[in-house]
């Protein structure tokens, strides 16, 4: 918990109801840092937070002072970042503001180029769920497309892989917020039904994109290859 006394701009923190993970990180706690411009103070962070390596990363790039908090303090006077659940709502001026914070010019992508980013052999924090990630790499490669394995990669190997991402198709999970750096005409989402909301779906639109198809992964292999081609034949919207 964080106590303070007045509204003043000279300390800043910001806090959330979330777990520290990083589809909500980039959300909630970045989009807040792009709507309040310069940060004139340290940044307090709930200690799990800031010991995320993600947390660590962007703050040390963006070169705010961060102070980790482990048990209620006072704070004589704060600005408070108000934080917003994108999962309700992401707008373009929040990509805006996010490419500005972090210095991203996104660059158009090749024509007829297609990007699989899966999770194949990657965890999740939140729940058990689990994707066909090797159909899907043997379709996206015999189209010529190309596959990023996600638990390998780095900010920098996102944003060379700018020209490969006409056409994103990824497993549900927040390395799509990489898109920050690209330009898709078309995206795809594999979901599961055990777990799923809708915070990519409005992160794609917010991005501009206006075909974006969604599909269940846990109905099976036969499912998925027959929507996803579908989806990457098909020129209409989904």
């Amino acid at each position: 918990c964080f106590f303070f006394n007045d509204p003043a701009t000279t300390e800043i923190y910001t806090l959330s109801l979330h777990d520290a993970l990083p589809i909500y990180w980039m959300s909630e706690y970045l989009g807040a840092l792009a709507r309040a411009g310069d940060v004139d103070g340290p940044l307090f962070l709930p200690a799990a937070l800031a010991g995320k390596p993600y947390v660590q990363r962007d703050l040390e790039a963006l070169g705010v002072e961060y102070i980790a908090v482990e048990q209620s303090i006072k704070i004589q006077s704060a600005k408070v970042l108000r934080q917003r659940k994108h999962f309700v709502h992401f707008s373009p001026e929040d990509i805006e503001a996010l490419r500005a914070l972090l210095k991203i010019t996104p660059l158009p992508p090749r024509a007829g180029s297609i990007l699989y980013l899966s999770r194949r052999g990657e965890g999740s924090e939140v729940a058990v769920r689990s994707y066909p990630n090797e159909v899907v790499e043997k379709m996206v490669t015999e189209r010529g497309g190309r596959v990023l394995l996600t638990k390998h990669m780095s900010r920098e190997d996102y944003r060379r892989a700018a020209a490969d991402a006409e056409t994103v198709i990824f497993d549900h999970g927040s390395a799509i917020y990489n898109a920050l750096g690209w330009r898709p005409k078309r995206m795809v989402e594999l979901v599961s039904d055990d777990w799923w909301n809708n915070a990519f779906l409005m992160f794609a639109d917010a991005l501009g994109v206006d075909d974006i198809t969604i599909i269940r992964g846990d109905l099976g292999e036969a499912h998925v290859l027959s929507v996803l081609a579908e989806a990457l034949d098909g020129p209409g919207e989904n």
